[in-house]
């Protein structure tokens, strides 16, 4: 599955960053039929 999400981030200290990131996640199905995310790459 191929996404692109954007979000803001603010630390605890208060430091801000803007994230605008394409991820393609590799998802399985396990013995019992549930679905579980089984990789994450980020392309940017």
């Amino acid at each position: 599955m191929e996404t692109n999400e954007t979000f803001d981030f603010y630390s605890a200290s208060g430091d801000y960053q803007y994230y605008d990131r394409y991820k393609t996640y590799t998802v399985i199905v396990d013995e019992y039929g549930n679905f579980q995310i089984a990789n994450i790459k980020i392309h940017n």
